[in-house]
């Protein structure tokens, strides 16, 4: 079975990728069949594999966000609001005249 779901909003959380156990089509949740007895099985889309692989976080962003996180909370952080204001309205020009 597949599934398009244009709506791909909570993706992150949903659990795509999760493997740890299969649910039959009893709605008992358990292993997989044991000795090659046919089950259950999953496709994941193309436009959901994409999604997937745009949420994985690579070491760099992972390691500027703990620094980012531990600059917030030991008080370190400080945001420029004139720096905010100009990426935000650059931001929304650029996608104005998409």
């Amino acid at each position: 079975m597949k599934i398009h779901d244009q709506d791909t909003a909570g993706i992150a959380g949903s659990g795509i990728g999760r493997t740890d156990a299969v649910q039959s089509s009893s709605g008992r949740k358990g292993s997989a069949p044991a000795g090659g007895a046919q089950g259950d099985r999953v496709q994941i889309s193309d436009l959901a594999q994409a999604i997937r692989n745009l949420t994985t976080e690579s070491d760099e962003r992972a390691a500027h966000l703990d620094r980012l996180s531990a600059d917030y909370a030991a008080g370190r952080y400080k945001v420029d609001a004139g720096e905010l204001s100009r990426k935000l309205i650059e931001d929304a020009v650029s996608r104005s005249g998409k």
